[in-house]
């Protein structure tokens, strides 16, 4: 009797890095109206907040599909820098919870 042995190997990536835009121009031409980090997986916990120069908080989104379209309570916010932070957990156990802390372009 003659026994095979077969193994398979698959790659499976195992990050979870954001891609963060630099800028967005929300100015109704239906291009780069939202801004949102870009996530290469499906976070089981995920935060936005982002801020003015004042530190006051302008939007918050728990739903990695919501976007910041450059208002606050309605109103458009100006041109600008705005700081954000980012924090998400990967649904992977084996990857560690990020924050990631920067600041972005409002253009107009």
């Amino acid at each position: 009797m003659r026994f095979t042995h077969e193994t398979l190997i698959y790659e499976k990536q195992c990050s979870c890095r954001a891609f963060v835009p630099s800028a967005f121009s929300p100015n109704n031409d239906d291009r780069n109206e939202l801004w949102r980090p870009i996530l290469e997986c499906a976070p089981q916990q995920y935060s936005l907040r982002i801020f003015n120069r004042w530190g006051m908080e302008v939007f918050f989104t728990n739903n990695v599909e919501n976007g910041w379209g450059g208002k606050s309570a309605g109103n458009l916010l100006p041109e600008g820098t705005y700081a954000y932070t980012l924090r998400y957990t990967p649904a992977l156990p084996i990857l560690p919870a990020e924050t990631i802390t920067g600041t972005m372009h409002l253009i107009r």
